[in-house]
């Protein structure tokens, strides 16, 4: 998906959001490399990385991966997160009631 933008409204985009067009300007090259070192720019929030992690298809190692950007889920659910074994439903409660 081409995405037209003038050289103004690029630059009045947020940080997160301009990383996303690059993206999907990678993804329409056919450039996977770029798009997933792309992704790993991004600022991505403590309820998505939680998501991912309880994902099926997702998961820790998934996370590590792509080298995400951890720091918002690290500062919401503590050190180790990422790492914690405890069930997904258990996982999924936590974060739906803020905690740790």
């Amino acid at each position: 998906m081409a995405l037209e933008l003038t050289t103004e409204q690029r630059a009045a985009l947020p940080r997160n959001s301009k990383i996303v067009v690059a993206m999907w300007e990678a993804k329409d090259r056919g450039d996977t490399e770029e798009y997933y070192r792309l992704l790993s720019e991004l600022d991505i929030p403590a309820h998505t990385l939680m998501a991912i992690k309880c994902a099926k298809a997702g998961g820790a190692d998934w996370i590590r991966a792509r080298n995400l950007r951890t720091r918002q889920a690290d500062e919401k659910y503590g050190p180790g997160w990422l790492d914690q074994t405890e069930e997904k439903e258990e996982l999924a409660q936590r974060h739906a009631a803020g905690r740790r």
